[in-house]
């Protein structure tokens, strides 16, 4: 997914969970990996904002990376 600014948090929710849904990988097993519980993991995807950390630690569990470029404007 290639952020183009006009994302929102659902988007990236939205990502999440299908990555989540083609690995196979359930929610039990990601709060198993980040060591917390469903309710925590749940108020992470409540929050306004979402964290990269928080991006890139579930990210992890479900074998994919989080990269972020800085690219010049035209």
């Amino acid at each position: 997914m290639i952020y183009k600014g006009i994302e929102t948090n659902n988007d990236f929710k939205r990502k999440i969970k299908s990555i989540s849904v083609e690995t196979d990988i359930p929610i039990a097993e990601i709060c198993k990996k980040l060591n917390i519980m469903p309710q925590s993991y749940q108020n992470i995807y409540k929050k306004q904002k979402l964290a990269f950390c928080d991006i890139a630690d579930i990210l992890d569990c479900l074998g994919y990376e989080l990269e972020i470029n800085f690219v010049p404007k035209n």
